[in-house]
Formats: C-alpha cells, sequence, structure tokens
C-alpha cells in the first residue's frame, strides 16, 4: 500500500507551481500624464542655413529605417518638387522641433511563493508604472524676417500653429496609449517563482517588457499622428494662401527668394 508522504507532496506541490508561472495578483497601477511646456523660440539663423539643414534632415529621414521618418520626407520632398514645378521657389523661413521625451518610474512588488530545498522563492510583479509625457517645443524663425514685420508675423504663426498641433495630436493620443498600456499590464503575469533574494533579474525582463512596449506600440502611431496633423498647413495650397497676406518684396531674399 502506498503511503501518504506529505514532504513529496509539498515538492511536487511546488514543482507544479514552477511549471505553471506565478499566481495571477492585481494588475498594476497605471499613471499616465503629460507634461507641456511653452516653446522656445530662436531667431538666430539664416535661411540659407535653416533650409540646408532642413534638406539634411529630409535626406536622413528618406534612408532612416523608422517608417514615420520616412513617410514625413517623402511628402516635405514632394511638396517642394510641386511647387518647384509650378514656378514657385522653394526655401524654409522657419521650423518647429516637436521635442518629445518620457520620464517615470516603475515599482516592483515581490510576492513570496514558499520554501523549496531551504530556499525562500518568490515571484516578482510590476506593481505601479508612472510614466510622464514631456513636450518641449522649439520654433525656429530666419533672421532675415527680423526686418519685415508681415512676414516675421506670418512665418511666426505657422510655426506656432504647428506647435498648437503636435499638441493636440500627442493630447488626443494620450487616451489610447493609456488604453494600450492598461491592457498590456493588466495582462503581464509575475516573473518567476525564483530566489526571494534575486528578484531583480525578474524586474529587468518586466521592464524590458513594457519598455518594448513604448517603443513598438506607443510612440510609431503616435509619430504618424503627429504628421498627419503637420501635413494639414505644408502644402502648397496653405503656403501661397500665407505668403499673399504680405507684400511681394517682403518674401525677397537675395539669392533666395527672387
Amino acid at each position: 500500500m502506498m503511503g501518504f508522504d506529505p514532504v513529496s507532496m509539498m515538492a511536487a506541490g511546488y514543482i507544479l507551481a514552477a511549471a505553471e508561472g506565478c499566481p495571477a495578483i492585481d494588475p498594476p497601477v497605471l499613471n499616465l500624464q503629460l507634461e507641456q511646456n511653452p516653446p522656445l523660440t530662436y531667431e538666430d539663423q539664416s535661411i540659407v542655413d535653416i533650409s540646408r539643414d532642413q534638406v539634411n534632415s529630409q535626406v536622413q529621414g528618406l534612408v532612416s529605417d523608422n517608417p514615420v521618418a520616412r513617410m514625413t520626407a517623402l511628402a516635405q520632398v514632394t511638396e517642394q518638387q510641386k511647387l518647384s514645378v509650378e514656378g514657385a521657389s522653394w526655401f524654409t523661413g522657419g521650423y518647429m522641433q516637436g521635442n518629445l521625451t518620457s520620464k517615470g518610474a516603475i515599482s516592483f512588488k515581490v510576492v513570496p511563493q514558499g520554501v523549496t530545498d531551504g530556499t525562500q522563492v518568490a515571484c516578482v510583479y510590476v506593481d505601479k508604472v508612472d510614466l510622464t509625457l514631456v513636450f518641449n517645443p522649439e520654433v525656429h524663425i530666419a533672421a532675415e524676417w527680423a526686418s519685415r514685420p508681415c512676414a516675421h508675423q506670418v512665418v511666426t504663426a505657422h510655426e506656432n500653429s504647428h506647435v498648437l498641433r503636435d499638441l493636440y495630436a500627442i493630447s488626443q493620443f494620450m487616451p489610447r496609449a493609456k488604453i494600450a498600456m492598461a491592457d498590456f499590464l493588466n495582462g503581464m503575469s509575475g516573473e518567476g517563482p525564483m530566489p526571494a533574494d534575486q528578484t531583480q533579474p525578474g524586474a529587468d525582463a518586466l521592464s524590458q517588457q513594457i519598455s518594448g512596449l513604448i517603443v513598438n506600440s506607443i510612440y510609431p502611431p503616435l509619430e504618424i499622428l503627429r504628421a498627419q496633423y503637420q501635413a494639414e498647413i505644408d502644402n502648397d495650397e496653405n503656403y501661397r494662401r500665407e505668403w499673399a497676406l504680405c507684400p511681394a518684396e517682403d518674401w525677397h531674399i537675395e539669392g533666395v527668394m527672387p
């Protein structure tokens, strides 16, 4: 007759738990925010320098591994070619740089899972995610416009419109990002079981999963939305409308715009 061995039963129970992974617990707390800062304005570059920087940026964008960068650069080049075909000179009199960074912290929870072979084992879980997207826009206005009040006003208004559109796109995307992150976090399991005094590798693995979500699933659709909003005012029709707001001589830059 087979006897009852409680030690063997406990060991078997641990092996089963280890094979099945960590038990489910309450999902992590998510705190996702947007921090917006007023634009910094610079007017120290010439039109030639700004235009050259823009061309270099487009060249880099066209060969980038980032599909959004390629899409944006191609749209800009296509619009410039259209202007050239229609007889208008192309130059960059200003630009907006929408710097978007992130800051935050991830806290973890270590839950004991018993003792096996004299070693306390535990599972490590994500307990809370604090993530803040930080919007630090820059507006660059060509130095030549300082002596041309009408053109200066039009170019400045155009670039400030880019700032507002970028901020609007990011703000509109925040609820979508929060849902995507919450769904992902709710589906995350713990790492382990592992020795309770060696849970850092588990925390690192969880952090990498969250970083992967942000880089691969949050930022790409956000960048597409931002590019779409910017393209609505960077087009031939709107450029011509803005040029018509000032006398033709205001736009005449020797060696750049005839």
